[in-house]
């Protein structure tokens, strides 16, 4: 009885943290809508950020979400995806979640690098693992969400 209710008060903590990452995402998203729009690119990724910590925090947890945000982030202002790769940890030996980080690693690299590139081999690359993702039965979900955001930017 004891364990039970240690087990449901980890519980309790682990959506309450959950709960607190995404007030912060939404908070964030509500005050970038308020703020004028402007063309620097720190400006321009916080919605993008905001929005995947949404989206990811079902898949990984609050604190997770935001660590792979904010390793996206870091990744795309020097230009390097490398310094992704220690990110897979957080997946474990979970296929289903290496292939989430994987698809969500492609749309950021998409969104940010190759959306710019006319004719690039990487962009259509990229364009075609985002596009089968969403056929797959465990992704799939998430997959298509990424997809319609980057249709609605004019990206896809």
């Amino acid at each position: 009885m004891n364990t039970d209710l240690q087990q449901i008060t980890a519980q309790l903590a682990t959506v309450a943290e959950s709960l607190t990452t995404l007030q912060e995402a939404l908070a964030l998203l509500q005050a970038q809508q308020a703020q004028q729009p402007t063309k620097t690119t720190s400006n321009a990724l916080a919605p993008f950020s905001a929005f995947l910590m949404v989206e990811l925090t079902p898949y990984f947890g609050g604190a997770g979400a935001k660590t792979i945000v904010d390793r996206l982030n870091r990744c795309n202002a020097i230009k390097d995806y490398r310094f992704f790769i220690p990110i897979y940890k957080l997946a474990g030996e979970d296929l289903d979640k290496r292939q989430l980080l994987k698809l969500v690693s492609s749309v950021h690299r998409y969104k940010f690098i190759y959306s710019k590139h006319h004719n690039s081999p990487n962009k259509y690359s990229l364009k075609s693992e985002i596009k089968y993702a969403k056929a797959c039965p465990h992704c799939g979900a998430l997959a298509a969400v990424l997809y319609d955001r980057l249709v609605k930017e004019g990206l896809f």
